[in-house]
Protein backbone atom coordinates (compact mmCIF):
# COMPACT_ATOMS: atom_id res chain seq x y z
CA UNK A 1 0.00 0.00 0.00
CA UNK A 2 1.42 3.05 -0.84
CA UNK A 3 0.41 6.70 1.09
CA UNK A 4 2.03 9.93 0.45
CA UNK A 5 5.24 10.78 2.82
CA UNK A 6 5.01 6.84 4.21
CA UNK A 7 7.66 4.63 3.21
CA UNK A 8 8.72 1.21 4.10
CA UNK A 9 12.56 -0.10 4.34
CA UNK A 10 14.16 -3.02 5.45
CA UNK A 11 16.06 -2.54 8.17
CA UNK A 12 19.70 -2.84 6.42
CA UNK A 13 18.57 0.21 4.13
CA UNK A 14 18.24 2.10 7.42
CA UNK A 15 20.85 4.75 7.31
CA UNK A 16 18.99 7.55 9.60
CA UNK A 17 16.11 8.09 11.50
CA UNK A 18 16.76 11.67 12.49
CA UNK A 19 13.54 14.06 12.23
CA UNK A 20 11.67 10.72 11.11
CA UNK A 21 8.71 9.08 12.69
CA UNK A 22 9.69 5.76 12.46
CA UNK A 23 7.61 2.36 13.61
CA UNK A 24 9.64 -1.18 13.29
CA UNK A 25 7.38 -3.86 12.29
CA UNK A 26 7.59 -7.48 13.92
CA UNK A 27 11.17 -6.33 15.39
CA UNK A 28 10.12 -6.02 18.66
CA UNK A 29 13.92 -6.04 19.68
CA UNK A 30 15.51 -3.70 16.98
CA UNK A 31 12.62 -1.39 17.82
CA UNK A 32 13.77 -1.20 21.47
CA UNK A 33 17.68 -0.63 20.64
CA UNK A 34 16.85 2.26 17.96
CA UNK A 35 14.48 3.75 20.92
CA UNK A 36 11.20 3.70 18.53
CA UNK A 37 7.72 2.03 17.76
CA UNK A 38 6.90 -1.20 17.73
CA UNK A 39 3.63 -3.01 15.61
CA UNK A 40 3.15 -6.34 14.79
CA UNK A 41 2.03 -7.08 11.06
CA UNK A 42 -1.56 -6.78 11.90
CA UNK A 43 -1.35 -3.35 13.56
CA UNK A 44 0.87 -2.25 11.07
CA UNK A 45 -2.00 -2.84 8.41
CA UNK A 46 -4.62 -1.30 10.19
CA UNK A 47 -2.39 2.12 10.55
CA UNK A 48 -2.07 2.33 7.23
CA UNK A 49 -5.78 1.34 6.46
CA UNK A 50 -6.34 4.24 8.97
CA UNK A 51 -3.61 6.41 7.56
CA UNK A 52 -5.86 5.84 4.14
CA UNK A 53 -8.82 6.95 5.37
CA UNK A 54 -7.73 9.96 7.24
CA UNK A 55 -6.19 10.98 3.73
CA UNK A 56 -8.30 10.02 1.16
CA UNK A 57 -9.88 13.18 1.51
CA UNK A 58 -7.00 15.16 0.23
Amino acid sequence: MRLPGVRAIKAEELVSIDKKIVLVVGDRELAKQLGVGYLDEEEASELLQYLKRLLGGR
